[in-house]
């Protein structure tokens, strides 16, 4: 629904919900993911997470979109963030002004992952098995 009405911020705190979710108790109840725990997330509901994202964002926005860039960046992280708009090297926050939540930012820009504890997790999901199918 978040996703059909272009509100994308409420449909990223959605996917990170739902991300949690599926990993189990533990994230959800420290609300966030460890990146060991990535591979555990069911090939098909991560597919489908990213296709909506990819549906509902005329191809712009989904883990595969940001898998795709990734790739011809050379698995440059520094360069993906920088190609995508995140800012301090994949820091990203919530705060009003400090990350664009429209269909015109930039392509891969949507959905975020909190990389306050490096890259690992992000580096776990663009490596999903169902992910890399996709590209």
């Amino acid at each position: 629904q978040h996703l059909l009405q272009e509100d994308f911020e409420e449909a990223d705190r959605f996917t990170s919900s739902v991300l949690r979710e599926l990993v189990g108790e533990g994230a959800k109840d420290r609300g966030y993911i460890y990146y060991s725990e990535v591979k555990s997330i069911p090939s098909q509901d991560l597919t489908s997470l990213d296709r909506l994202w990819h549906a509902y964002s005329q191809g712009k926005f989904g883990f595969s979109v940001q898998a795709r860039l990734l790739s011809s960046l050379g698995g440059r992280y520094d360069r993906l963030w920088k190609r995508i708009g995140w800012k301090h090297e994949g820091i990203w926050t919530r705060y009003p002004g400090a990350f664009d939540w429209s269909i015109n930012a930039p392509e891969g820009h949507m959905p975020l992952t909190n990389q306050l504890r490096g890259v690992r997790l992000l580096h776990e999901l663009l490596n999903h098995p169902s992910l890399i199918k996709r590209n």
